[in-house]
């Protein structure tokens, strides 16, 4: 009985290391994928943005709201997401991803207004230009054809372009995230053995 009584509380030790150890690894099989899958998008976003004027810091603001959470899950012993942080509430309190667009490809058309006003000045200064137009008078609106014109400000010396005026713009599909997904999830079984190896 005291043999039977050590070799079971031995066994019991032992299986609930190797469960331990069994859900380290899953962990950080799961981890390192979502890492390179975090990665791999930043990758795919610093290309479709390289030198970007058209987001204030270029790439690499778009690319650093390519976020990774991993936290624990009882079913499959770990889980991570990695989501796009770039965007931000409309009215209604939804986050608006700007990314989503590149994603998928979409035309963008003006909401409650003819317009789509695209700022040809950078940063600050192009804030307080768009703030500005509701009051200023002197302002030009100059056709440039079919759906296009320029706002442009005007005083006694100079003229001066301040926004592009468009009906609608048109983001062809340039990301593609779901061939990094793949890749990883092919992946994970590989990964998955190298961790419980060191079990």
């Amino acid at each position: 009985m005291e043999i039977t009584a050590a070799l079971q509380g031995r066994l019991d030790e032992f299986l609930e290391q190797q469960a331990r150890g069994i859900q380290t690894g899953i962990r950080a099989a799961v981890e390192e994928g979502a890492k390179e899958i975090q990665a791999g998008w930043r990758a795919a976003v610093n290309q479709r943005f390289s030198r970007s004027g058209r987001v204030t810091g270029g790439n690499r603001r778009v690319a650093n709201a390519i976020r990774l959470r991993v936290y624990e899950n009882d079913d499959a012993g770990a889980a991570a997401t990695v989501y796009s942080n770039f965007g931000r509430k409309d009215s209604s309190g939804k986050f608006v991803d700007y990314l989503l667009p590149h994603l998928t490809g979409e035309t963008i058309t003006p909401k409650g207004g003819r317009w789509l006003y695209i700022p040809l000045q950078k940063g600050r200064r192009a804030k307080r230009s768009r703030l500005a137009v509701s009051r200023a008078k002197n302002l030009a609106f100059v056709p440039l054809g079919p759906g296009r014109a320029l706002l442009v400000r005007k005083t006694r010396t100079r003229s001066t372009p301040i926004a592009l005026l468009v009906k609608r713009i048109r983001i062809e599909k340039g990301l593609n995230f779901d061939a990094v997904v793949r890749r990883e999830q092919a992946a994970l079984g590989g990964r998955l053995l190298k961790f419980l190896e060191t079990v």
